[in-house]
């Protein structure tokens, strides 16, 4: 082989890497998207955020975090925001037990339960959700004039189409008569849509089996590492063994 097609087979291999890195890149984007929260009572938790290169995004049941420098957005400090970086490190140096579930099984598990969409549309700040706003006119004779009109910002729909969280996904059994879903692995109980986020995380990474790691002794949280990208997620624990 020629030095000069060894040179192009070493760009083409370099420019392969680039571009597997630039889709993991938006790939992480959009798991940052999995976790926001949904809540209007805790708006904080509607956007991920930024704190020593880390960014988090967390609706209080579940959190990820992901290295700035493995993200395609530039993501902003949110004022009042959990420290996700410490809830992480704290749970780090408790004495943990570890679980491994291979993502196929998971897969079964979910196929049990359904997934719907309920997309939250935030109240246009502009008008407080009426759609209408009230403007003022003065005239040459210095009259003033008073109308209502569509708001200009929402066109009168009184929605904030700019700025909506990531749709919330209400989890359902099939069988009518059963109401609490849950998914047990191990000695631990999940939520549906925790798992489900999880999932999504190991599918998107081309993880097989994952490894989750908690605390026996107590209720709590599950921590699963995916490279650089951990994974935080609440549990139930079935016994204290």
């Amino acid at each position: 082989m020629t030095r000069l097609w060894m040179i192009v087979l070493r760009i083409l291999k370099e420019c392969l890497l680039t571009c597997n890195k630039n889709k993991m890149k938006a790939i992480n984007d959009f798991l940052l998207g999995l976790f926001t929260g949904n809540d209007e009572s805790r708006p904080v938790l509607m956007f991920p955020n930024l704190k020593d290169g880390i960014v988090c995004a967390s609706d209080g049941h579940v959190l990820i975090s992901i290295p700035e420098d493995e993200l395609t957005i530039k993501y902003n400090s949110v004022e009042k925001y959990p420290n996700g970086n410490k809830i992480i490190s704290d749970m780090e140096s408790e004495t943990l037990r570890s679980i491994k579930i291979d993502i196929e099984t998971l897969a079964k598990e979910l196929t049990k339960c359904r997934f719907e969409a309920d997309k939250l549309i935030l109240k246009c700040k502009e008008c407080d959700g009426t759609g209408n706003v009230e403007w003022e006119y003065e005239d040459k004779e210095r009259n003033d004039h008073y109308r209502t009109d569509d708001c200009p910002l929402c066109d009168g729909t009184g929605k904030d189409e700019q700025n909506n969280p990531f749709p919330k996904i209400i989890v359902s059994t099939f069988d009518k008569e059963e109401n609490v879903i849950q998914i047990s692995i191990g000695d631990l109980l999940f939520h549906p849509y925790q798992i489900y986020r999880l999932f999504m995380v190991a599918v998107s990474k081309g993880y097989k089996e994952i490894e989750m790691f908690y605390n026996p002794h107590q209720y709590g949280q599950t921590l699963t590492y995916f490279g650089n990208v951990k994974v935080l997620v609440m549990a139930m624990l079935k016994s204290n063994k």
